[in-house]
């Protein structure tokens, strides 16, 4: 158990009126670096390059929240039309859960800042108990419409503000609201080192953050926020969703 990490998310709960509720990520291995997996009532980033298995990871999550409870759903928020319902269907089956698996599954396409920010009002109005809020990705819109040096001080406020509003959603409405990020190349003494895309205002967003990376025989998942040593988790992704790569 990743105790350090557990005691941040006693101090963070210890004034919640809701009981903290666990959706499992799959892997094992992702599950012990997050103490069970994604919580209720926070912000959870996973950020990295393409192909890292941010968009997997939502999509074993739209399955795997379905098992909180009968009634327990997950709004998917698409800015880039990242979304497969075959992908979810493969997940389900193997995970051998029966019914209408999108009974339970709202997905939002956002194709502009406004459209985004305003998801959360979705919530009053899904046919389910919304447990689960994705937003897939994160900044994407941001930089398409507040492009421009001239314009970087707005896309940092509004993004900082949107960041704000998800973070007070989760506190206040007990969901789990998971985004994902991309990253841009930096160098620095000569070495290229990878930086979330948003810069600080993303990093100091969230309550918890994940960087995910390619490895030679799957992924890896380090926790960077709250920082604590050797958090690192490896996984695969296949046909039956996010699992473990035989290595912990």
């Amino acid at each position: 158990m990743n105790y350090a990490l557990d005691h941040i998310i006693k101090k963070l709960t210890f004034t919640k009126k809701f009981k903290t509720k666990t959706i499992s990520l799959g892997a094992m291995s992702l599950n012990r670096m997050l103490n069970g997996g994604i919580k209720t009532g926070f912000v959870t980033d996973f950020f990295g390059a393409s192909n890292t298995g941010k968009t997997q990871i939502c999509f074993q999550l739209c399955v795997a929240v379905q098992l909180l409870d009968e009634e327990g759903g997950a709004i998917f928020v698409d800015s880039l039309g990242t979304f497969r319902p075959e992908r979810i269907m493969e997940i389900a089956h193997h995970m051998n859960l029966k019914g209408d698996i999108f009974e339970r599954i709202m997905v939002v396409k956002a194709r502009s800042v406004r459209e985004q920010i305003d998801v959360p009002k979705r919530l009053k109005v899904a046919p389910f108990n919304v447990r689960l809020l994705i937003i897939d990705t994160l900044t994407d819109n941001f930089t398409f419409e507040y492009q421009g040096e001239e314009r970087a001080i707005d896309k940092q406020s509004n993004l900082a503000k949107h960041l704000h509003d998800l973070c007070s959603l989760a506190l206040r409405e007990g969901v789990a609201v998971v985004v994902t990020n991309t990253v841009r190349s930096r160098i620095k003494d000569d070495r290229n080192y990878e930086v979330e895309t948003g810069g600080n205002v993303a990093s100091q967003g969230a309550h918890i953050r994940v960087h995910l990376s390619k490895e030679p025989h799957g992924m890896s998942a380090r926790l960077v926020q709250p920082p604590i040593d050797r958090a690192t988790a490896y996984f695969k992704i296949n046909s039956m969703g996010v699992v473990d790569n035989g290595r912990y």
